[in-house]
């Protein structure tokens, strides 16, 4: 977990947090802040109680699913209208299957890029012409 120092000597290394491995008085086992001397735990259970929905991100009242986009374009708007930056929403995070093809696709553009070194190598040192009559004296069989 985390190691065990006094807020004394947390405050001396300029540590923002401590941990005493107590519980505070509303039961967290949790690190501790050195400024404050509060409970990291605590300080997120408080911040979340003030949180509105519009703060967390949902909307005042409740939508269907399928309204969901047309509320926030209309947000956007607002905003736009009010000069300010409109929200954009997060990209969803792909699945294993889109990071799959994706994969793939990456894949056959990396070797597509290698077949066109190795033709740029080969347009550079072209192989040496051996004349006809020469054949013979290239096999592999051959001792002069």
């Amino acid at each position: 977990m985390y190691n065990v120092i006094s807020r004394k000597e947390a405050a001396r290394l300029n540590y923002k947090h401590f941990y005493t491995g107590l519980l505070c008085k509303h039961g967290h086992k949790d690190r501790r802040f050195t400024s404050t001397g509060g409970c990291v735990q605590c300080g997120r259970v408080a911040a979340g109680q003030y949180a509105t929905p519009t703060m967390r991100g949902e909307f005042g009242y409740p939508l269907h699913k399928d309204d969901h986009a047309a509320a926030l374009a209309y947000c956007q708007a607002l905003d736009m209208a009010r000069g300010r930056t409109p929200h954009v929403p997060r990209k969803p995070i792909p699945t294993g299957a889109e990071l799959a093809a994706q994969a793939t696709i990456e894949i056959a553009q990396i070797r597509k890029r290698e077949e066109m070194l190795r033709q740029l190598e080969l347009e550079r040192n072209p192989p040496r012409h051996i004349p006809t009559e020469m054949m013979q004296y290239n096999e592999p069989g051959y001792q002069g």
